[in-house]
């Protein structure tokens, strides 16, 4: 490849980087990203609590929802849940 064509292909990459640099911009500057991301983070109450490895493949999970939690081990073919303790909360409609 000649010198040439390798700055035109930097270059080609550089332009097209940054038209999606502005419309990414664009998006937040106009209030896409605003009125998708508040609403749907309000909303979480999910939160990992502890991990504990047992081995190099699997794990025990530790994960709260509200007064409830979940003890989950992973990295079988299937997730399993151990144990939950506390109630669940009922959603209200």
């Amino acid at each position: 490849m000649e010198t040439s064509q390798l700055l035109q292909a930097v270059l080609s990459l550089l332009f097209v980087l940054g038209l999606l640099a502005c419309l990414a911009w664009l998006a937040r500057r106009g209030g896409l990203v605003a009125r998708v991301a508040p609403a749907a983070a309000a909303q979480k109450t999910l939160q990992i609590v502890e991990i504990l490895p047992l081995d190099m493949k699997h794990k025990v999970i530790r994960l709260q929802d509200g007064a409830t939690h979940y003890l989950i081990l992973i990295g079988g073919e299937t997730p399993v849940l151990l144990a939950t303790h506390g109630t669940p909360e009922v959603a209200a409609c």
